[in-house]
Order: C-alpha cells, then sequence, then structure tokens
C-alpha cells in the first residue's frame, strides 16, 4: 500500500513537471544555452564536466541541474531538478547534455538536443529495461525516447545499450565517454599525480591499493564492510601498501573505521579519475569503474565474495567468470596473497580494455563535440 501512494505521488510529480515544462517551452529557445544534467551524485565531475571543461570559454552559457543539489559552485549556476529555474532552463536550452536518464519523461522539444552520456562505461551488470524486463517488472518503454544520441565506448556495445534504453540502434553511435580521455594522455595523468600528491604528502612514497565497491540495495542501511583492514594492515602495511577506501556516495560512512595511516577513506573526494590516476592497483566487484582503470594497464583485482548471489539478483551481460580479467578472491585472505603475489596480467588487462575502449584513444570529447556540432577547430 505504502509503495503505492509512493508511486502514486511521483506520478502526480512528474505531471506537475510536465506542466511547468510546457508553460516555460512558451519562451525563444537559445541557441547558446547548454544544460548539463547529473543524477548520479558525481559531483559534476563526470563526462558532462569533460564537456564543461572544453565549452567554457566559448560564447555559450551553462547551467548544471541536478537531481539532488547538494551545493553550490562558483563557476555554473546549478540548480535541483524540482526547482522552477532548472525547469525554465531546461525548456529553454538548445542542447541537454546528461549521464542519466531522469528527465527523459520531459516533451523535449523538436529544436533540442538531448545527448546522452551514460555515467558508467562499458557494460557489465544489467541495467535500464534489460534488468526490468528480467524481474519481470512493468516499465514505459517511451521513457527515453527523447534522446537523440547516445554515446557509447565500442561497436561491441551498441545493442546492448539499445536494448537497456530501448531506443532504435541508429541514435546510438560509438563516440567513446568524454571522461576516460584523461586516461589517454600521460601529461595530464603526471599533473594530476603532483597535484594530489602535493595535497597528501604522506601518500606520496606509498603504494597504493583502492577499494571500490558496487553499490548493493542492502547497502542503503548500516553498511557492513566485507573487506577486513585490520588483516590487510597487518599484511601489508610493512610492505608500504595504503589502501584508500572509495565507497559509493549512496552508503553511510559512519561505522567505517580507518586509521589515516593505513586505510583512509577517500568516499567524499569529488574527482574519482584523480584517485584511479595515483593509485597502483583496484579492488573492485561488479563496479564499472574496472573499465577506466583498465585502460592504465594497472593491477584489478577482483573481491567478489557475493558473485553467486549478485548473479541471480541482478545479472551479467557476460560469464562474469570469464568476462574479468582476472580470479575471483572471495576472502581478504586471498585478496593479501594477490597482491603479495603480484596474481595479475596486464597484457589481459590491456586486451580486456581495449575490447570496451575501441577506438582505444583520448579523443571521445572531441568526437561527441563534433557530432552535435559543438567542436570548434583550434586556429
Amino acid at each position: 500500500m505504502k509503495n503505492n501512494i509512493v508511486l502514486y505521488m511521483k506520478e502526480i510529480l512528474k505531471l506537475f513537471l510536465i506542466l511547468e515544462f510546457k508553460i516555460f517551452s512558451i519562451f525563444p529557445l537559445k541557441d547558446k544555452k547548454i544544460v548539463f544534467c547529473e543524477g548520479t551524485n558525481s559531483k559534476f565531475s563526470g563526462n558532462c564536466r569533460n564537456i564543461y571543461e572544453y565549452l567554457k570559454e566559448k560564447k555559450y552559457s551553462f547551467y548544471l541541474v541536478e537531481l539532488q543539489k547538494k551545493q553550490n559552485y562558483n563557476f555554473i549556476k546549478n540548480y535541483n531538478f524540482y526547482n522552477l529555474k532548472g525547469i525554465y532552463h531546461l525548456a529553454t536550452a538548445k542542447y541537454w547534455f546528461a549521464d542519466s536518464g531522469f528527465l527523459s519523461f520531459l516533451p523535449k522539444r523538436n529544436e533540442q538536443k538531448n545527448i546522452q552520456l551514460w555515467h558508467g562505461a562499458g557494460a557489465f551488470k544489467k541495467f535500464g529495461f534489460a534488468e526490468l524486463r528480467d524481474k519481470n517488472i512493468k516499465y514505459n518503454k517511451n521513457k527515453f525516447k527523447s534522446i537523440d544520441l547516445l554515446s557509447v565506448s565500442s561497436d561491441k556495445i551498441i545493442d546492448i545499450y539499445a536494448e537497456a534504453f530501448g531506443i532504435e540502434r541508429e541514435k546510438i553511435k560509438n563516440l567513446g565517454i568524454p571522461r576516460a580521455d584523461i586516461f589517454f594522455k600521460e601529461n595530464e595523468k603526471l599533473r594530476v599525480k603532483e597535484e594530489f600528491f602535493n595535497k597528501y604528502t604522506n601518500l606520496k612514497d606509498k603504494k597504493i591499493i583502492m577499494y571500490a565497491p558496487t553499490f548493493r540495495d542492502n547497502d542503503k542501511g548500516n553498511f557492513n564492510l566485507k573487506l577486513d583492514i585490520n588483516l590487510m594492515k597487518e599484511k601489508l602495511e610493512k610492505l608500504d601498501y595504503v589502501l584508500l577506501l572509495r565507497l559509493h556516495p549512496s552508503i553511510k560512512k559512519d561505522n567505517i573505521q580507518v586509521d589515516n595511516k593505513f586505510s583512509f577513506n577517500f568516499g567524499d573526494y569529488p574527482q574519482v579519475s584523480d584517485l584511479l590516476i595515483a593509485s597502483d592497483i583496484l579492488i573492485s566487484d561488479y563496479s564499472s569503474i574496472i573499465f577506466e582503470f583498465s585502460i592504465m594497464k594497472k593491477p584489478i583485482l577482483f573481491y567478489s565474495y557475493d558473485v553467486e548471489e549478485y548473479i541471480k539478483d541482478r545479472g551479467f551481460y557476460y560469464n562474469y567468470y570469464d568476462f574479468i580479467p582476472n580470479k575471483i578472491n572471495y576472502t581478504t585472505d586471498e585478496v593479501v596473497n594477490s597482491i603479495i603475489n603480484k596474481e595479475w596480467d596486464l597484457e589481459r588487462i590491456e586486451k580486456f580494455a581495449r575490447y570496451f575502449f575501441n577506438p582505444f584513444d583520448g579523443n571521445s570529447t572531441e568526437r561527441v563535440l563534433k557530432e552535435v556540432g559543438l567542436w570548434e577547430e583550434e586556429k
């Protein structure tokens, strides 16, 4: 009963937002206005930010509309999605760049361009309509019809995204993932490392392990960290390793104990690409973060203690056991031994990266902007 009331209220809210959008659509469309739309708690640090960084010196006006506004920025005006001003800017902007699909129910004007830069790279666990279908959940087949362009990182995953979004294959193009461009640029990575270690001088001469597990529905309550930090400290601290925790923004981290000597909580660090560049080893499970890290041909360990349960609950586009470019670790002991014994194959990781990033270069931002007519060649 309670769930039905919540769903009903959400539908009523959508109708109000649609009405507001239609009212604001009487105002002229502004060809030089660009709205970025984010709904992934990324603190404006992902694909949309890359597009902004290229265009910010051009003659455009920029606005950020977030599903949940958590802070103000001093370089761009930002609004909550439910703020009238946010809806006004969406109704009058020529271009929408989005990293999630929360705004797709709005009745986009014919002259507007809705460019979808999905927040996850590659294709791993099932999402969108594919996940709902497998769970026999009813869904709105027209939800994403307003998308004009969806950019992906490889021809091999176009069909997967067509199914997940329920849109025509012709709307999906292999232009790349803008936020991944930095991982191909050696000078940029050196700059990031220098700035990072100037700020965190205590980490400069350490071998950095980053643990970035995926979000699980049962993590919404009291989160239970399955990685034994004390055991890792006992075995690895003497070998000059340190552990950075990068947990999902939705997880309550009050009960996560770190000592800020061996273990550190970087859950609120704004730019995840900095952490990937600074880290020497990544530990994850089912998170799409592995795709970007693999570009740099660095070790990835898979701590997938609940793999069978996760497969049944969520499902994957590939056979998980064959898909990942390393073996599965089921316990912290196994993770520690894999690190000490260097149990990884960097050539296999590179092959994995080239499968999901093809072309294998750092020119995704350029390709996306050329496709929508916003790229300007340097004079």
